[in-house]
């Protein structure tokens, strides 16, 4: 047993070696570039929310550049030092109060894909689950396909919340709050999260 521990310690160090070298030798954000995650403090399971809106990519930029923020902007509230894991709510709708439309899963495809695959490398591990919502019979579409392009692992922590309407929902639907307290959501978050409140349990909507 100590053997294996040391042969997975060395493997770690290597690992976090080769992770710090490549993330410093990357270029800076590019300018301009629409902020995509959004930080919340904690889920029911203990885990941190990051907010995704796909609706804020901006296919102008490189599906690369957008991988790489959003490396930096997790490794810059939860370090790699850090033992905290994360859940991702990725918000299919769009926003159009703040100039967000919606955007079609295909169109965004390749960014979707480059920042699944960095989640994959810089993340192994941290991820708690991976909550879609809300999704109608083109958002299940769409992620039947996703399935071929992450481990079976990352699989296991998905989770899609179905809505009739898919991303023309107009709130998240109410199976959100088996992971999260409203209280939770940070208030410059709190837009994207109207409608959904402790009461729509009660009453059974």
């Amino acid at each position: 047993v100590g053997g294996s521990t040391k042969k997975a310690a060395a493997l770690l160090k290597t690992y976090l070696k080769w992770r710090q070298e490549e993330l410093a030798q990357w270029p800076p954000d590019p300018p301009g570039m629409p902020r995509i995650l959004r930080f919340n403090g904690y889920g029911r399971d203990g885990s941190r929310l990051i907010l995704m809106l796909p609706c804020m990519i901006d296919t102008d930029f490189k599906p690369q550049e957008y991988a790489r923020a959003m490396v930096r902007g997790i490794e810059s509230v939860i370090g790699r030092e850090s033992t905290t894991r994360f859940t991702v709510l990725a918000d299919t709708r769009g926003h159009q109060a703040l100039g967000f439309e919606g955007k079609a899963v295909f169109k965004i495809w390749s960014h979707l894909a480059a920042m699944s695959k960095a989640f994959q490398t810089y993340f192994p591990e941290r991820l708690r689950r991976f909550i879609v919502y809300p999704a109608g019979d083109v958002e299940m579409g769409a992620y039947r396909l996703f399935k071929a392009l992450i481990s079976k692992e990352t699989v296991k922590r998905v989770t899609v919340l179905a809505h009739p309407l898919g991303s023309n929902a107009p709130k998240p639907p109410s199976e959100l709050l088996e992971f999260l307290d409203p209280k939770e959501v940070w208030p410059e978050n709190s837009i994207f999260f109207t409608g959904l409140s402790e009461a729509d349990v009660a009453a059974g909507t």
